[in-house]
């Protein structure tokens, strides 16, 4: 399993995983890349790069934790806090799985479908 330290590994996974999905160079994207804007992610290329990370970070990754993460550094800082120990959750309004009710919280425009 890949260490997710500092974000740097992390946002390099991501970014070749989503490169490789998408067919781009992963140079150019980083942490404000927008997922739906800027890449042109739809739930297809979310699945496919879901598999990318968790085949690369050997972990399991639940479809409903990204959903509405609009970022590249939305979704580091969800891996970040997932290495953490913190079960996924987050504040409220960031579009993942919130502690203890289990809902999950679309953010809206602009995030994952």
């Amino acid at each position: 399993m890949v260490r997710l330290e500092r974000g740097v590994l992390t946002e390099e996974v991501l970014s070749q995983a989503l490169a490789k999905v998408k067919h781009l160079d992963p140079a150019g994207i980083g942490r404000e890349t927008r997922l739906v804007e800027d890449l042109g992610m739809d739930s297809l290329d979310r699945v496919e790069a879901l598999f990318e990370l968790e085949q690369a970070l050997g972990i399991e990754i639940p479809d409903g934790d990204v959903i509405g993460l609009a970022t590249v550094g939305e979704v580091v800082e969800y891996l970040r806090r997932r290495e953490g120990g913190e079960n996924g959750g987050a504040e409220e309004g960031t579009g993942v799985r919130g502690e203890g009710n289990g809902e999950v919280e679309h953010r809206g425009k602009g995030g994952l479908p």
